[in-house]
């Protein structure tokens, strides 16, 4: 559509001006190498995920109820795609904002919603991740007859949680705020 094509050129454009496609693998390499979450957290490219939300790439699938564009999927595949041919591995990134927003807006309340959307929309550097594979397990909620589901837990014990189970990929988790199934 023609709202796609100005998403995909706002994306593009952005790219072209702000985003050191280099700097973005150097930054890659490096986060496959540190060891703790400070290490991740001060490895990441803030300035540019400050210039996505601002254009409203990050909040690309935040219901307009909440202040995002309320764009759906094929949009924000079309906007990650964008963002891999001009930087790469930061096409990760951008899509994990998406299915997490896209997964609160699915499956969560109205008050999480509420919570969860403001403050999507208010922190540049707000993450959210998506756990998305157990073993044995399906990521495929609606298969009824299979063995689906999700069996990890996690416990809120303070500050930390304290988790049963094991997922296998849970992208973003490093700099996570949330973590949703």
């Amino acid at each position: 559509t023609k709202g796609q094509k100005d998403w995909i050129k706002l994306t593009r454009e952005l790219c072209e001006k702000h985003i050191d496609a280099d700097d973005i693998r150097r930054r890659a390499d490096i986060s496959a190498q540190v060891n703790t979450k400070e290490e991740l957290h001060s490895n990441m490219p803030w300035d540019v995920f400050e210039k996505l939300h601002d254009a409203g790439l990050r909040t690309l699938v935040v219901p307009k109820k909440y202040g995002g564009a309320g764009e759906g999927w094929l949009t924000a595949a079309l906007v990650s795609e964008e963002i891999g041919y001009q930087a790469g591995i930061l096409s990760r990134s951008l899509a994990t904002d998406h299915m997490f927003c896209g997964r609160l807006n699915h499956t969560g309340s109205e008050e999480q919603k509420e919570e969860l959307f403001a403050e999507v929309m208010s922190d540049k550097h707000w993450f959210g991740c998506v756990g998305l594979l157990e073993p044995d397990m399906t990521n495929d909620l609606t298969i009824a007859e299979m063995d689906s589901g999700y069996r990890t837990v996690a416990i809120r014990e303070g500050d930390e949680f304290i988790v049963n189970g094991r997922k296998t990929d849970s992208r973003a988790g490093g700099v996570a705020n949330w973590i949703i199934p």
